[in-house]
């Protein structure tokens, strides 16, 4: 393996830009010149190879990463879904029971949005049929990603996919 060496400025605005997600920012951070632009130095590839060093490092140790968002939207769609029941001003039970189905929804456009359910121009990859079935193209699903959507929507219909 090639040791690749970068000079001082171009370590501080590797971590300048990793830190702040901003090519401006790190520049002036790092201490270049008005003229010099981030472009050349974000097409540099060893200053590519540091900043992605630092931002697996930076991953790590924040202990959040896709895994963990994915993770805590999952919990938001099941206790959205989750019937509580309804109280009257005495605290007793109406007999009637909600859930949050604004948050669910938000949380699952969210999870759909990760795993490529929507295209570059946000226009859904799946179409909704008149009795509320999802029809999507399952050929371009990677085998987790098939899995997850299998799971979320057996887990909205109370139904168990046959198949």
């Amino acid at each position: 393996m090639k040791i690749i060496r970068l000079t001082q400025l171009e370590k501080d605005f590797a971590r300048a830009y990793v830190s702040t997600g901003s090519v401006r920012n790190a520049l002036a951070i790092a201490g270049y010149d008005k003229g010099t632009t981030g472009k050349d130095l974000l097409a540099n590839p060893n200053i590519q190879a540091e900043i992605d060093r630092l931002s697996e490092i930076k991953e790590v140790n924040s202990e959040v990463n896709s895994d963990w968002v994915l993770s805590k939207l999952k919990t938001i769609v099941e206790r959205s879904l989750q019937a509580e029941p309804v109280l009257d001003k005495h605290g007793n039970a109406t007999g009637e029971y909600k859930n949050d189905n604004s948050a669910a929804i938000k949380a699952l456009q969210e999870i759909g949005k990760h795993i490529g359910f929507y295209e570059a121009n946000n226009r859904q990859k799946q179409s909704l049929t008149q009795n509320n079935t999802t029809n999507i193209d399952i050929t371009s699903l990677s085998t987790e990603e098939l899995k997850q959507w299998l799971s979320l929507n057996e887990k909205i219909s109370g139904k168990k996919l046959e198949g």
